[in-house]
């Protein structure tokens, strides 16, 4: 399965990160990887910076990077999902060409900044979910239930497209 590294508002930039850096760490969680393992990964407060240089990939680059573009300074949170940090809301506060386009390829400076916690719906002790409507997708669900999409990725092995969920489709909880 193809899962994206990093998701902002619906965008992929799935060879993501090349290079990544936090503007300071306050404690760590363990977070199970997808092959089994565990690692340390800093969790984020309000306000902390996350920084990075990603890629864009295919035919859709130049129109993920306008719509990247479009959300980048608006102070709109929206999930972005980052590899060890899971899933969190934060707000694309700087975006920047890092080379000259070339076709099917885009190489971008990014900046989130994290959002204040937000309500989420609580799940209590319920052990799945069944979306509620088309187009939802796993990194939505692991922003909801608080866990990390890889997990939700591992437990659902039958969900064929974790970029968009049919409606009424099962989802196991972390």
């Amino acid at each position: 399965m193809n899962q994206a590294l990093i998701r902002f508002g619906g965008v992929e930039l799935s060879h993501n990160p090349k290079k990544l850096s936090v503007q300071r760490r306050r404690t760590l969680r363990s977070v199970r990887t997808l092959s089994g393992g565990r690692i340390d990964c800093p969790t984020l407060s309000q306000g902390e910076k996350i920084s990075g240089t990603g890629e864009l990939f295919g035919e859709s680059c130049e129109a993920d990077y306008l719509k990247l573009l479009a959300m980048c300074g608006n102070s709109t949170a929206a999930v972005v999902s980052i590899p060890c940090f899971g899933a969190f809301r934060a707000v694309l506060t700087s975006l920047t060409l890092a080379a000259e386009p070339k076709d099917g390829y885009i190489a971008v400076d990014f900046t989130f900044t994290a959002a204040a916690a937000e309500y989420r719906p609580p799940f209590g002790r319920k052990t799945e979910c069944v979306t509620q409507r088309s187009g939802v997708d796993l990194w939505d669900i692991a922003y909801e239930c608080g866990c990390d999409v890889s997990r939700l990725v591992e437990l659902n092995p039958h969900i064929r497209n974790i970029r968009s969920l049919k409606e009424g489709e099962r989802v196991k909880l972390c």
